[in-house]
């Protein structure tokens, strides 16, 4: 009888042999068990310095071996052994004594053994469709096996799912107590029923009478969201506005987050002062309206207060998402006299790192008049630790700034000293909120260097037809550090990807160029890399490169008028912007189906695809043609670019480039909190032209309330963090706990940390910023390290009335040994990787899919 090898191979790739049943003694398993390294990190026997190849040089007394007894007594007694104690059975044993015996040409001796049970469960996995949320799957099968040649019966104790997971165990015909003779099965089916969206997991665990004891097999499902889900941004308008007068609106932008078209039944406005505040015509949220998945409209709301002092209103919006629907907090301020006001578009900017004694690229913060009278900035002064390492200018120095006009304040660091440098940046006015505050900090280095940063790390191109070759994919290298970027070479590590580029052999500091990879395939599915080399820390730098090879004629889609690029116009941060429909047509031969459309690259979470015919799932004929709608809605000041996709079941057309440049908005322009154009975690405050005007209480004097902030220390050190990276922001919640309004002048950190609004639908806006009585907003707080080691920091709110609330900061960095940087495959690119590869085995098995690229899109219809 032939004792099966794949159990013995498998227990000795891990490392643990398992028992088998008492058959036949097999030489052949015993020579793989002798020249397998059984234990990870230990030598196999064969190995020259244990007993070496037999029977050539048969080395310490491997005679001894021919009796199993013998071999597992040694086992024991040889310290040089001891390892193998409790990795092989006996059966295991017997074998390798037959292998040693055959090889020498003696009569083994054996070990008696029990005759056993050879239970196994097929298939090894079952994965379910995605599954709506709280609905029940069709049932799918496992099945348990006594393999034919087993030794003895094999009897079930107990039949088992991961505790709390999502799957059930719905009927089968295997039980407790269940007894299966050699070569019988019996069956055990199971449902999967999601109570959350996403990835879901669970193990089946069958106890025997075997000699493992249990037997495993996995499950895997995915969750599906089908509902609206709101994001409402931000929840508190603040408006100051002089008696009589009609402010220029104010926006609050609704979201769809979810799967589901999302339904606007009412807006209302309602309060003490409700007819003071008026939802301007402008507004694109409508009752009985509709918002796409992925999509958003915006209300604007206005400010005509009748009387001075405090006004309060709440604007509540009914929809589907919700019974209770969303709620925005309304509060005013009458003025008897025009005021000025000043809002900045960030509380913080980070300045890099910069070479010793050199001016770095200066970060820009935008002062808007968001008052109705002229606002008179006297001083703009950099104050704090390092102060003599900030390089101020712009507009606003001594400048008049008119009712909804703007000046710009540029900040650049020139560090004196090597490591982190903060400042704060003062701007005095005759804003009744007074001097506001702007947190600058960088980090000082010994030279300037290079860095390469690529826009994507991964291209995938989906199928493509053998003997045919793709459409072009590009990805843009930059050079984001302070000197220049020497390019060696860039080279395909295939014949089946060829790479070609613009690139210069040096690229100055905030340079870029275009690598452009074709594909044709010769084999089934590819693998490939392009790799940079260049004087940049992180080099070699990688762009991954896949694609599946197919005999089949695609059907080929294609842009009509082969539209390349779509560029909007320039748009206010926070506000919409809608592009002409493009009309992708399907080509031929045969049908083809849309599997997905969405954006990638450096901002792709500035566009969004949401409108048009051309939806997931969609199936085209062959000549037939759907329509794409791509908004446009910037975070922050300036240019903003990505590209559109397309995944499909055919040829993929190319990519479309995007680009868009975002403005300042004179009021605001809604929207969430968006990083500041100098990447270092700053914050554009809700309402896109931030804080608001404090009120001046009857006298001109700033509110006095008093500020709590909890908790009242931060500490990182159980997250690693390698210079260079960023953790998870940590929350800190602003609390107003006296009974009169407070206005927070000032929100600065030590260098290495950075603070900003954050995402929060009860986010902090821009400084200055006024906090009502008993009410709070959050600001969250990123460790950002430039150097390794411990630091520490502190967390300072300030209020117009000089209180000055602290916490502390802790954080352990750690300088990184690896080879990593902006282009460098980090885990969770690696991550991908792994995906991509698990998705080309799925294709070797004929599974039909397909990807415009194998990289996660930033946005995706459902």
């Amino acid at each position: 009888m032939k004792r099966s090898l794949l159990p013995l191979l498998a227990a000795a790739l891990l490392g643990a042999a398992a028992a088998g049943p008492a058959l036949a003694q097999s030489a052949s398993n015993g020579q793989m068990l002798f020249t397998t390294t059984l234990v990870p990190g230990k030598q196999s026997c064969n190995n020259s310095a244990c007993h070496g190849s037999i029977p050539a040089n048969p080395l310490n007394r491997i005679a001894n071996g021919t009796s199993a007894s013998n071999i597992k007594g040694i086992i024991v007694t040889n310290t040089q052994m001891n390892f193998l104690q409790g990795k092989l059975t006996d059966a295991q044993l017997n074998d390798l004594a037959a292998y040693i015996g055959q090889q020498l040409g003696r009569t083994p001796s054996y070990l008696p053994t029990t005759p056993e049970p050879a239970p196994s469960i097929s298939p090894g996995s079952l994965s379910f469709t995605s599954q709506s949320l709280g609905t029940t799957s069709a049932a799918q099968t496992f099945s348990v096996n006594n393999s034919v040649g087993a030794g003895a019966a094999l009897v079930l104790k107990s039949i088992a799912l991961t505790t709390g997971s999502d799957f059930a165990v719905s009927g089968g015909t295997c039980a407790v107590g269940t007894s299966l003779a050699a070569g019988t099965a019996c069956s055990v089916t199971v449902t999967f029923k999601p109570t959350l969206a996403g990835t879901r997991s669970a193990t089946l665990t069958v106890g025997h009478n075997g000699a493992t004891g249990s037997s495993t097999a996995t499950l895997s499902g995915t969750g599906a969201d089908n509902s609206p889900a709101v994001t409402l941004s931000p929840t508190t308008l603040t408006f100051s506005q002089t008696v009589g007068a009609a402010s220029d609106p104010l926006r609050v932008t609704l979201g769809n987050s979810g799967t589901a078209a999302l339904t606007v039944n009412t807006l209302t406005v309602s309060g003490a002062q409700a007819s003071e505040f008026t939802i301007a015509s402008s507004s694109t949220c409508k009752a009985a309206g509709s918002v796409a998945a992925g999509s958003n409209c915006f209300v604007d709301i206005s400010f005509k207060p009748t009387a001075t002092g405090a006004r309060a209103a709440s604007l509540a919006i009914g929809h589907s998402a919700s019974s209770s629907g969303s709620t925005v907090t309304l509060s005013g301020t009458g003025t008897a006299n025009a005021q000025p006001g000043l809002a900045l578009d960030a509380i913080v900017l980070d300045l890099g790192a910069q070479g010793l004694a050199t001016t770095g690229a200066a970060r820009t913060a935008t002062v808007t008049n968001n008052g109705q009278a002229d606002l008179k900035i006297s001083k703009v002064s950099a104050s704090g630790t390092n102060a003599a390492d900030i390089v101020l200018g712009g507009t606003c120095a001594a400048a008049t700034v008119a009712p909804a006009a703007t000046c710009t304040v540029t900040v650049a660091l020139k560090p004196s000293a090597l490591g982190p440098r903060a400042a704060s940046v003062d701007i005095a006015s005759n804003a009744p909120g007074g001097t506001a505050s702007l947190s600058v900090g960088g980090v000082g280095i010994a030279i300037a260097s290079p860095e390469l940063t690529l826009s994507q790390p991964a291209i995938g191109f989906g199928q493509v037809s053998m003997g045919t070759t793709s459409i072009p994919r590009s990805v843009t290298l930059a050079n984001t550090g302070s000197a220049a970027l020497q390019i060696a070479s860039i080279v395909s590590s295939s014949t089946e990807f060829k790479a070609t580029h613009d690139c210069a052999a040096s690229l100055a500091p905030g340079a870029g160029c275009k690598l452009t990879v074709t594909y044709s395939p010769v084999a089934d599915n590819a693998a490939e890399t392009v790799t940079i080399t260049s004087n940049a820390f992180s080099s070699p730098n990688s762009v991954v490169l896949t694609g599946l090879g197919t005999t089949a004629v695609l059907p080929v889609l294609a842009w009509s008028g082969n539209t390349n690029t779509l560029q909007f116009a320039s748009t206010e941060v926070g506000k919409t912007a809608t592009g002409a429909p493009l009309t992708l047509v399907n080509n031929g031969p045969g049908p083809v189906t849309v599997s997905s459309i969405g954006t990638s690259g450096a901002q792709a979470e500035n566009f969004s695809v949401g409108g048009g015919t051309c939806v997931g799932g969609v199936t085209l004929a062959a000549n037939a043609s759907c329509t794409v709608i791509v908004s446009f809605v910037p975070d922050v000041a300036g240019v903003r670019s990505a590209v559109l996709l397309v995944a499909s079941s055919g040829s993929n057309p190319p990519e479309v480039a995007l680009s868009g440049s975002g403005v300042a908005g004179s009021t605001g322009g809604g929207g969430g909190t968006t990083p500041d154009p100098g990447g270092g975690g700053g914050t554009t405050p809700p309402g896109g032209g931030g804080g608001t005007t404090p009120p001046d209480n009857g006298g001109g004097t700033p509110a006095t309330g008093t500020l709590a902030v909890t908790p009242t220390a931060l500490d990182y050190r159980s997250i690693a963090i390698r210079t260079g990276d960023r953790s998870e922001p940590l929350t800190v919640r602003i609390a107003n706990s006296s009974a009169t309004t407070a206005t927070i002048s000032a929100v600065t950190t030590t260098a290495g940390f950075i603070v900003s609004s954050g995402s929060a639908a009860d986010a902090c806006p821009g400084v200055p910023w006024t906090l009502a009585a008993g009410k709070s907003c959050t600001v969250t707080v990123v460790f950002a390290p430039g150097t390794g080691g411990a630091m520490h920091g502190t967390l300072k709110v300030t209020s117009a009335a000089g209180q000055t609330t602290e916490v502390p900061l802790s954080a352990q960095a750690e300088t990184p040994s690896t080879n990593e940087g902006a282009g460098a495959l980090d885990a969770r690119w690696l991550a991908l990787l792994l995906l991509a590869t698990a998705a080309l085995q799925l294709r070797r098995r004929s599974v039909p899919m397909n990807s415009a690229s194998l990289i996660p899109v930033s946005k995706e219809l459902p």
